[in-house]
């Protein structure tokens, strides 16, 4: 068993007979990512939103970091389809590398300056939960 029969079993996922990996991969994650960036948008409003004085109509910006320069054409697709719905909420895409992402993540975090909302592996989830 091959690793890719071994991740689709493990997932309980099935990809369709004769597609090819990388496809059906691509396709399972653009799927997902909205998804799972509106969730964290949503947890990031919610944190940002304030107390009983603040306003409903209260402009808000927010950082997201990515280490994939490739993916920010996507994200700022979908960042622009919420900000058409939530035009008080401006979302900064913030680009850094791969090689540099998580020491500045943990600097930006400890300084009290990291994204608002920002990419993670599960190898790293554990730090900043």
């Amino acid at each position: 068993m091959g690793l890719t029969s071994l991740r689709s079993f493990a997932s309980g996922q099935k990809r369709p007979l004769g597609e090819p990996v990388d496809r059906w991969h691509s396709r399972s994650l653009s799927r997902g990512i909205p998804a799972i960036l509106s969730a964290l948008l949503l947890v990031a409003i919610t944190a940002c939103s304030g107390g009983a004085g603040s306003s409903g109509d209260q402009h808000v910006t927010l950082t997201y970091g990515i280490w994939d320069v490739a993916q920010k054409p996507a994200m700022q697709k979908i960042i622009n389809e919420f900000h058409a719905s939530h035009p008080n909420i401006d979302v900064q895409v913030q680009v850094t590398p791969w090689d540099s992402y998580w020491t500045k993540l943990q600097t930006s975090v400890t300084a009290g300056t990291s994204p608002d909302v920002f990419w993670l592996t599960m190898v790293y989830a554990k730090f900043y939960a």
